[in-house]
C-alpha cells in the first residue's frame, strides 16, 4: 500500500483505489448485475420496459414476494418451515379441482375463495401441527408433499376417466 509522510513525520497509509471497487461491488452488486439485465433484455426487445410488460413482469412474481415475507417471519422467530413449497403446489392443485369440479363456482367467479380458504385451512393445520405438536419439521414437510401428490394423483384419474 502507498504511505505518505505529514509534517510531524508519521507515516500515514493511502487506502487503494482497489479496495474501494471491491466493496462497492459487495455493497451494491446484486443491483449492478440486475441493472446490466434490465439493459441487456431492454436491448434485445424495445417493449422490455414497456408497462404493460413490467405489471406482467411483477404479477408473476408476486407470489414469491408473499412467501418470502411469510418465510422471514419464520425464520426471524428462530423456526424453519420446509412445507412451503409442497403448501404452494397443494394451493394450485386445490384450485384447479375446485374449477374442475365446480362449474357453477367458476362461472360466478368465486372458485378462488373455495381454493383460498382450502389452502389456508391446510396451512394453519401445518403451523398448528408444527408448534403444538412434537412432530419433525421434515415429517410435516412429508406430509404435505404426500399429500399434495395424493391430490394430483386423483386429478389426473378423474380427468383420464372423465
Amino acid at each position: 500500500m502507498p504511505t505518505t509522510t505529514t509534517q510531524a513525520g508519521e507515516q500515514l497509509t493511502i487506502p487503494s483505489r482497489k479496495l474501494e471497487w471491491i466493496a462497492i461491488l459487495e455493497k451494491f452488486g446484486v443491483f449492478l448485475f440486475l441493472l446490466l439485465l434490465i439493459i441487456f433484455f431492454q436491448f434485445q426487445n424495445e417493449r422490455f420496459l414497456s408497462v404493460r410488460n413490467v405489471v406482467n413482469i411483477l404479477s408473476d412474481v408476486s407470489i414469491y414476494g408473499i412467501l418470502s415475507v411469510g418465510m422471514t417471519l419464520v425464520v426471524l422467530t428462530s423456526g424453519i418451515d420446509l412445507s412451503i413449497g409442497s403448501l404452494l403446489a397443494f394451493g394450485s392443485m386445490c384450485g384447479a379441482v375446485a374449477v374442475k369440479s365446480w362449474p357453477v363456482l367458476v362461472a360466478s367467479g368465486y372458485s378462488w375463495v373455495v381454493a383460498l380458504a382450502i389452502s389456508l385451512t391446510v396451512a394453519v393445520a401445518c403451523a398448528i401441527l408444527g408448534t403444538f405438536s412434537m412432530m419433525q419439521q421434515r415429517a410435516l414437510t412429508r406430509l404435505a408433499l404426500e399429500q399434495q401428490l395424493k391430490l394430483q394423483y386423483d386429478s389426473v384419474i378423474a380427468a383420464i376417466d372423465y
